[in-house]
């Protein structure tokens, strides 16, 4: 394999792993999916109730359209079903918004970092227009 070829190869790998949203200060692909895989074993998975729906029946997975975990100082969204467009939000006890974002669920699993969280009960909600998804998770001193 040429050299240029090498370097075109890690190119493109950066720039998609990059595009993903992923934090290119912090570890390879591998040792990251790993990490999460791991974590998610050990992890509190956060219980949600309500329903998202999809006109589509694009199911990865049968049941609920996604489940929530919260790893350390992330929450790992796994989108099992494609419902589109969906509005994720965390509020604080006081009802204030701390992070809100659309994300298209088709990419099947959103990363959520939040280091900076104080201790406290938040609520994390899911709406796609036609439906909504909730629950709540709690943070124990960082």
């Amino acid at each position: 394999m040429s050299v240029k070829l090498i370097i075109l190869s890690i190119a493109v790998f950066f720039c998609l792993y990059v595009a993903a949203g992923t934090d290119v200060s912090s570890n390879s692909p591998a040792t990251i999916g790993k990490q999460l895989t791991e974590k998610q074993d050990k992890s509190d998975e956060i219980v949600l109730q309500g329903m998202l729906s999809s006109e589509e029946p694009n199911r990865r997975y049968p049941g609920q359209a996604l489940s929530a975990y919260l790893l350390d100082d992330i929450i790992q969204v796994d989108f099992h079903l494609d419902v589109g467009l969906v509005q994720i939000t965390i509020t604080n006890e006081k009802g204030n918004t701390i992070y809100s974002e659309v994300v298209d669920s088709s990419i099947g699993q959103e990363i959520i970092y939040f280091s900076t969280l104080s201790t406290g009960i938040y609520s994390l909600t899911f709406d796609n227009g036609n439906s909504t998804m909730w629950g709540e998770f709690e943070i124990n001193g960082m």
